[in-house]
Formats: structure tokens, C-alpha cells, sequence
């Protein structure tokens, strides 16, 4: 399996079929994911032969702040460690290693599996949200 820097536009199918798989990303189409492909500052995923097979992307200032949002991994691919493969990818690409903190957010049976990448929940900080969102 290679590691595939970025995921372009012509992979929108692919992540649609991964997005599928995610409660919080199950309703994007395709218009949606394009231009998440085509805004994210930074794309990665994993391929097995021509199967995408995991994704991950981040927003980013390129100084003080990145944020890892929607690391999927196929539901038949995991368990292997390719999340965990993958988020090190992200984590040591030169450009994102420079960054002050690198932040992400998951339900809190995650918190674990993202401590272990070294991920911890800052003294005093609270995640809030205004959402337009109707889902």
C-alpha cells in the first residue's frame, strides 16, 4: 500500500465511497467533496493497488495552527494501523511539523487511539461550535 500526497480531484468518487462510511461525513456529494479536495490545504490517503483506502486532511495557517479533520479509513481496511500510518504522514510532512500545534477534534471513544499519536486535551480549552448545519 503507498501513501498518495494529495488526494486530487480526481479521486472524488474514491473519498465519496470513504465519506459514506462516517457518520458525520455520510451526506456529502460529490460537488461537496470536490471542493474539499480543491480547498484543503493539505490531502493524504492510502492506496491499495488503485483503491483509495484511507484519507485525511488538514486546514492550516501554515505557522500557528493545523487542524486534522475526516481521517477515514475503510471499514474492510481497518485495524491494520493505517489511520495511525496515515496521521504520522500528515504529522511528519516538514510543512506541518514546523506548525505550533497541530488540533483535531473526535468522540471521545477516540480520545485513546489519538493520545497515543500524542494528541492530549488542553487544560482549560472547551471545543464550541456555531453550526449552519441542519443535520
Amino acid at each position: 500500500m503507498d501513501v498518495l500526497m494529495p488526494v486530487t480531484k480526481d479521486r472524488v468518487e474514491d473519498v465519496v465511497k470513504l465519506f459514506a462510511q462516517a457518520w458525520w461525513t455520510k451526506n456529502r456529494s460529490a460537488e461537496d467533496v470536490a471542493d474539499i479536495l480543491n480547498e484543503s490545504d493539505l490531502t493524504a490517503g492510502i492506496v491499495d493497488g488503485d483503491q483509495l483506502v484511507a484519507f485525511v486532511r488538514a486546514l492550516t495557517d501554515w505557522r500557528f495552527k493545523a487542524v486534522v479533520m475526516d481521517l477515514i479509513v475503510d471499514d474492510s481496511y481497518r485495524n491494520i494501523g493505517l489511520g495511525r500510518r496515515l496521521c504520522e504522514v500528515l504529522l511528519k510532512d516538514p510543512r506541518v511539523a514546523a506548525i505550533e500545534d497541530v488540533e483535531l477534534y473526535c468522540h471521545s471513544d477516540l480520545v485513546g487511539y489519538y493520545a497515543a499519536m500524542g494528541f492530549v486535551q488542553p487544560p482549560e480549552t472547551q471545543f464550541m461550535r456555531r453550526s449552519n448545519s441542519t443535520s
